[in-house]
């Protein structure tokens, strides 16, 4: 390392196959980074090799996906304010659940910034090098690892209710459509909460790269990727056998869009 939060690639490279093997020696490894950032994938790796199916689930898990600026954030949280939409994490509150928010990948912790580093963007923490995209998407699911447990207490609490901006399946849809095989992605995310409901926004990768504009990182900025990864989206259904999936054409008014989703969401939990 040649920073405090600097990782090779090869070491890094080393920890996400560790990971896959579910060899121990992966907390050990990712402890030798060293710094926090060591200390965090050291956790990460742990808690990814332990997952299993949490056990007293209460209340719904809720994911919210699709290919980039298909108005994922828009509306579970509104951060913009845009009237007429309400953020559907408000909505779970006004049902009756008590609902907690989450986004995929978590770019508050180091892991997230290696994730951003990875799509060339600007970053706290670098990883130096070139990374494969053959284990490169490990790294999404120690990220996703780390938020896993409060997922699982959530679910177990008195109406407690969980909606996530993107999970399990986008780093299947996104890397599956990069030539890694669906089957090693769920085979390591297996133990993760499993979603209730997948709502998918969907927009043309035309639409896409128009809301994009001309600063997409490495996965925006790559048409095919996107349209690719469009279709691994519409056969989530294959992937995640028992849990709902609804697709919503999320290419109109943005209001309105929000509307139907309000609607169809409320009616999954009456059921």
């Amino acid at each position: 390392m040649t920073s405090a939060c600097e990782v090779g690639s090869a070491e890094l490279g080393a920890l996400l196959s560790a990971v896959e093997g579910r060899d121990p020696s992966a907390v050990r490894i990712a402890a030798a980074i060293g710094g926090p950032l060591g200390a965090e994938l050291s956790l990460a790796a742990s808690l990814a090799l332990s997952a299993g199916p949490g056990t007293g689930r209460r209340g719904p898990f809720i994911v919210i996906t699709g290919i980039d600026k298909a108005g994922k954030e828009t509306h579970i949280f509104n951060p913009a304010r845009i009237p007429g939409i309400k953020p559907l994490v408000d909505l779970l509150g006004e049902i009756g659940y008590h609902p907690l928010g989450v986004r995929q990948p978590e770019y508050g912790f180091l892991s997230g910034q290696l994730i951003r580093s990875y799509l060339g963007l600007d970053a706290a923490c670098r990883i130096s090098g070139t990374l494969s995209p053959d284990t490169a998407w490990i790294l999404w699911s120690l990220n996703r690892a780390l938020v896993n447990p409060s997922v699982e207490f959530w679910l177990s609490r008195e109406r407690g209710a969980v909606i996530s901006k993107r999970w399990s399946e986008s780093n299947l849809a996104y890397h599956a459509a990069q030539g890694v095989s669906p089957e090693r992605i769920l085979a390591l995310e297996s133990g993760f909460s499993r979603p209730d409901l997948f709502v998918v926004l969907d927009i043309d990768p035309e639409e896409a790269a128009r809301r994009i504009g001309g600063d997409g990182d490495l996965f925006e900025s790559r048409r095919q990727l996107l349209s690719d990864a469009r279709e691994m989206f519409m056969e989530l259904d294959r992937y995640f056998p028992g849990s709902a999936v609804i697709s919503v054409d999320a290419a109109g008014d943005p209001v309105a869009v929000n509307g139907y989703l309000v609607d169809r969401i409320r009616a999954f939990l009456r059921r």
